[in-house]
């Protein structure tokens, strides 16, 4: 037997001495070539018996028969065609897949070091370069796997998702904080916020509270309160509560170290009611400038920080706070705490 080669589909077969020089027809294509010897890659079995040729027509020339060839397998064990299967051109190997879907993933590392680099903190939380690195590879594994591409155009289509994605990210770690405000106003953080009323005090909340029978200050004074949420883009949830009590419960405390020792007993117990650990402890005037509150943080396991302010006005407690997700958001905290006003105060 000798070995010859379709030009077609490059499968090599094999073939009689005597088809040697004849059309013969590959077994994988079906398409007829002409048969030329190469190097045999096996011994050759025993010789057929020859076939007789079939006489020629009258009046001319006898055509070529046109013979049937044998599939050779070659050593790796994948008939047919010599090259091995990850060379198949409709396909890419699997570490170039897993490669290209992975470059995306770097953007929330470029945002972790880029501000020892260039000495500038992102106006934007982690949610965005994790989203955008997640929403680009899943982009990019959808190219991939658009089997009526080459794998050329795959690789540019790739390239293109990842190019842009890097884009974006870099103008989003250089977004302007004039622009963030504005993107957080129309998406209505600090847009249309309700004035509440209740109990002796004014305030503004983003939406609708609704009562609560939370007591944030336990049993060292009862409080009535009321809650609000808001969850602005790209940032997570706020949980906003604002309350007061009908009486302090005890006797008024008079003079300045009277006062610092109540309010010592007062954030101590909103930190042990929390379950938090608190992040230290500053005084801050409310708007009516002859009455002294105080202003705490509270740091939670899973990362939460709520920001409490407390103010002693008269014989009566005001309680306020804004939890959410990371340090507070100051720009989204002010509104609520700066529009808290007492308006019998004096």
């Amino acid at each position: 037997m000798k070995v010859v080669r379709c030009p077609n589909c490059r499968g090599a077969c094999r073939v009689a001495p005597e088809a040697i020089g004849l059309l013969v027809v590959c077994p994988r294509c079906n398409g007829p070539f002409l048969a030329v010897e190469e190097a045999p890659v096996a011994p050759p079995p025993a010789p057929r018996p020859r076939r007789r040729p079939e006489p020629a027509p009258a009046g001319g020339r006898p055509a070529r028969p046109r013979r049937s060839a044998e599939p050779v397998t070659p050593p790796g064990g994948h008939p047919g065609h010599d090259a091995p299967p990850h060379a198949d051109p409709g396909r890419l190997p699997v570490s170039v897949l897993i490669g290209l879907a992975l470059l995306p993933f770097a953007i929330p590392i470029l945002w972790l070091i880029a501000p020892a680099v260039v000495g500038q903190e992102p106006m934007l939380s982690w949610a965005v370069p994790v989203a955008l690195a997640v929403s680009a590879s899943i982009l990019c594994l959808a190219v991939i796997y658009t089997i009526d591409w080459s794998p050329g155009t795959r690789v540019k289509g790739v390239l293109m998702i990842v190019a842009l994605a890097y884009f974006a990210a870099l103008n989003l770690y250089f977004l302007k904080k004039q622009m963030v405000d504005e993107v957080r106003k129309f998406f209505g953080a600090g847009k249309d916020w309700v004035e509440v009323s209740a109990d002796g005090y004014r305030v503004k909340m983003p939406t609708k509270p609704t009562q609560t029978d939370e007591q944030p200050m336990g049993q060292f004074v009862r409080l009535t309160c009321c809650r609000s949420s808001q969850k602005p883009p790209f940032i997570g949830e706020y949980y906003f509560v604002a309350g007061s009590s009908k009486s302090l419960g005890e006797e008024v405390p008079k003079g300045p170290a009277e006062t610092d020792k109540w309010y010592n007993r007062a954030v101590d117990q909103i930190v042990a009611q929390s379950g938090g650990t608190h992040r230290g402890r500053i005084q801050y005037p409310t708007q009516q400038d002859s009455f002294i509150g105080r202003e705490l943080e509270i740091e939670f396991a899973d990362g939460r920080v709520r920001v409490v302010r407390i103010f002693l006005i008269k014989d009566r407690v005001y309680y306020l706070s804004v939890e959410g997700p990371g340090p507070p958001d100051e720009d989204l905290i002010e509104p609520f705490f700066e529009s808290f006003l007492v308006p019998d105060a004096r």
